[in-house]
């Protein structure tokens, strides 16, 4: 955790001391933390500028696997409640109250957390249970939001637009 340096946050510092500023990150279902062991999967930006200065190379973080906790506390897995209703949580009732959908779905999302998949008709969209938007489909696309929403299990629909007073 280099966040005391001006510019900088967390490194990944890789086995022969290389030090690699992420630029973007993917979602995780856990916190990061020091000292523990990763497995990343990353594509090196290319004249990247930075003001960290510590770093060795920045990246772009595709995706990101726990392995161990090398000293210090076990990360913090990220869980979610179970939203039945969107108007009892705050941000899935401001999307609703915002986009109007037809109804919303919720889907088994990763270990132990959901997604909600707002429908407004051409336009969907896919947030996870912390409100954090994943995807979207504009019209009738095809593309890797659809198929990640036909992927996704335990499909329920929480919400439809008039059936509730």
């Amino acid at each position: 955790d280099y966040t005391g340096m001006d510019g900088c946050g967390m490194l990944f510092v890789t086995d022969d001391g290389e030090k690699l500023l992420p630029s973007s990150m993917p979602k995780m279902d856990f916190e990061l933390a020091n000292n523990q062991s990763l497995k990343i999967g990353f594509t090196e930006l290319k004249d990247a500028v930075s003001i960290c200065m510590m770093e060795s190379k920045t990246i772009i973080v595709n995706c990101v696997e726990f392995v161990a906790q090398t000293g210090g506390g076990k990360p913090a897995k990220s869980v979610c409640d179970e939203v039945n209703d969107p108007f009892k949580s705050q941000w899935l009732g401001s999307l609703t109250k915002k986009y109007q959908p037809y109804h919303i779905e919720r889907f088994d999302y990763k270990d132990g957390m959901y997604a909600y998949y707002l429908d407004m008709g051409t336009r969907k969209m896919l947030y996870d249970c912390k409100g954090t938007f994943i995807c979207q489909v504009q019209g009738k696309a095809l593309n890797e939001c659809t198929k990640m929403v036909k992927e996704l299990n335990g499909r329920k629909t929480i919400w439809i637009k008039g059936a509730q007073d």
